[in-house]
């Protein structure tokens, strides 16, 4: 069943594809206007189209900004064109990510990119943005979702600052909950296995001569369930989880990956 999100304003970064773009569509169709994010115009435009199609309030706007988050002015152009097209915040996605396969921790530079993308990505963007969108977010009474991984809660061979990266942002979650629950303002984490999109391919998870189905049918055996989450389950989940059916949970990490978890990595 749907959230009712009519007339919620929700910001979402790296929503232009994957799980991103499936929780643009799913707030879309919960009634909610959306501000998409995304560093491709293409892929972008073609996602506000999408909302469009789906949208469950004829009345929803959805706005779009193209940019790195990693960069300040594009941290600042999501707050303000939220506030020229929406005049409010309600909920912020603190969505768009991503890593490397193959870094380690015994390597002799201790600053690499990966480490730092990682980090400027899970931990630095997300901190900031969610300090730019608060003072909006304290007068709405809203509530910030941030989009972790299992490997932030169980350490993961051959991901780890990717790793590192998402259990420094699950720490925030938790502290920003302490500090911002008592002013009307609620965060929560997500945390997520597997889940089919172009990421897996991007990040060298999934060689270039996999098997698409084959990959994920090994990755799903290991799961209790025998499937992975879709972006639908997940966009779902998201948007329970910022709707007003879930108002009592704050500074939670809620792992969502069909018990995978359970078994030990």
């Amino acid at each position: 069943m749907s959230q009712n999100m009519n007339s919620k304003c929700v910001i979402i970064t790296g929503s232009s594809n994957g799980i991103g773009q499936g929780a643009a569509i799913e707030f879309a169709k919960c009634g909610a206007s959306v501000l998409i994010h995304g560093r491709d115009e293409e892929a972008i435009q073609n996602t506000v189209q999408m909302c469009k199609e789906a949208a469950g309030d004829k009345d929803a706007k959805f706005p779009s900004v193209r940019g790195d988050i990693k960069d300040e002015c594009t941290l600042k152009a999501i707050v303000d064109a939220a506030m020229t097209e929406f005049g409010k915040i309600d909920v912020l996605i603190n969505n768009a990510g991503g890593g490397t396969v193959g870094a380690t921790l015994t390597g002799l530079e201790m600053e690499s990119y990966d480490e730092q993308m990682a980090m400027d990505l899970s931990v630095r963007a997300p901190i900031r943005l969610s300090q730019l969108c608060f003072p909006e977010l304290q007068k709405s009474q809203g509530n910030i979702l941030n989009i972790s991984a299992v490997s932030g809660v169980r350490p993961a061979v051959r991901l780890p600052f990717y790793a590192i990266a998402k259990a420094a942002l699950n720490m925030f979650t938790q502290c920003a909950a302490l500090e911002m629950g008592p002013k009307g303002v609620r965060i929560n984490a997500l945390a997520l296995h597997v889940v089919p999109t172009m990421i897996h391919e991007r990040s060298g998870i999934m060689k270039p001569d996999d098997d698409k189905a084959a990959f994920y049918e090994r990755c799903s055996t290991v799961v209790p369930l025998k499937r992975l989450a879709t972006v639908d389950d997940c966009a779902k989940m998201m948007a329970f989880l910022t709707s007003d059916a879930s108002c009592i949970l704050n500074g939670e990490v809620i792992v969502n990956d069909g018990g995978r978890s359970l078994t030990g990595f």
